[in-house]
Protein backbone atom coordinates (compact mmCIF):
# COMPACT_ATOMS: atom_id res chain seq x y z
CA UNK A 1 0.00 0.00 0.00
CA UNK A 2 2.65 2.22 0.54
CA UNK A 3 4.61 1.61 -2.42
CA UNK A 4 1.19 2.95 -4.38
CA UNK A 5 1.85 6.27 -5.54
CA UNK A 6 -1.82 7.85 -5.86
CA UNK A 7 -3.30 8.99 -8.51
CA UNK A 8 -2.62 12.59 -7.33
CA UNK A 9 0.90 12.11 -7.47
CA UNK A 10 1.31 10.49 -10.29
CA UNK A 11 -0.23 13.19 -12.27
CA UNK A 12 1.83 16.09 -10.75
CA UNK A 13 4.92 14.12 -11.41
CA UNK A 14 3.74 13.89 -15.45
CA UNK A 15 2.73 17.34 -15.03
CA UNK A 16 6.34 18.52 -14.06
CA UNK A 17 7.90 16.11 -16.23
CA UNK A 18 6.04 17.89 -18.75
CA UNK A 19 7.17 21.66 -17.57
CA UNK A 20 10.76 20.69 -17.92
CA UNK A 21 10.32 19.06 -22.02
CA UNK A 22 8.48 21.96 -22.80
CA UNK A 23 11.23 24.10 -20.72
CA UNK A 24 14.07 22.69 -22.71
CA UNK A 25 12.28 22.33 -26.28
CA UNK A 26 11.87 26.36 -26.13
CA UNK A 27 15.23 26.72 -24.84
CA UNK A 28 16.77 24.52 -27.71
CA UNK A 29 14.39 26.47 -29.97
CA UNK A 30 15.94 29.98 -29.03
CA UNK A 31 19.32 28.71 -29.18
CA UNK A 32 18.91 27.13 -32.59
CA UNK A 33 17.38 30.51 -33.56
CA UNK A 34 20.71 32.73 -31.77
CA UNK A 35 22.41 30.59 -33.31
CA UNK A 36 21.63 30.61 -37.33
CA UNK A 37 21.19 34.42 -37.10
CA UNK A 38 24.87 34.49 -35.63
CA UNK A 39 25.95 31.89 -38.50
CA UNK A 40 24.54 34.43 -40.53
CA UNK A 41 26.16 37.05 -39.70
CA UNK A 42 29.84 35.40 -38.87
CA UNK A 43 32.38 35.45 -41.39
CA UNK A 44 33.19 32.11 -43.10
CA UNK A 45 35.93 30.49 -42.01
CA UNK A 46 37.98 27.71 -44.08
CA UNK A 47 37.09 25.49 -41.67
CA UNK A 48 33.45 26.26 -41.35
CA UNK A 49 33.08 26.05 -45.39
CA UNK A 50 34.62 22.73 -45.68
CA UNK A 51 32.85 21.39 -42.11
CA UNK A 52 28.41 21.25 -42.24
CA UNK A 53 27.22 23.01 -39.70
CA UNK A 54 25.78 21.61 -36.96
CA UNK A 55 22.68 23.08 -35.26
CA UNK A 56 23.01 23.19 -31.68
CA UNK A 57 20.42 20.92 -30.84
CA UNK A 58 21.86 18.37 -32.91
CA UNK A 59 25.04 18.87 -30.14
CA UNK A 60 22.82 19.21 -27.33
CA UNK A 61 20.02 15.93 -28.22
CA UNK A 62 22.00 13.53 -26.38
CA UNK A 63 22.77 15.88 -23.53
CA UNK A 64 18.71 16.20 -22.88
CA UNK A 65 18.80 12.35 -22.78
CA UNK A 66 21.33 12.32 -20.03
CA UNK A 67 19.63 15.08 -18.14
Amino acid sequence: RARETSIDERISEEAEEARILNSSRSFMASTEKEWMSWRSHAPKTRHEITDTPHSPRAILAPLWCVV
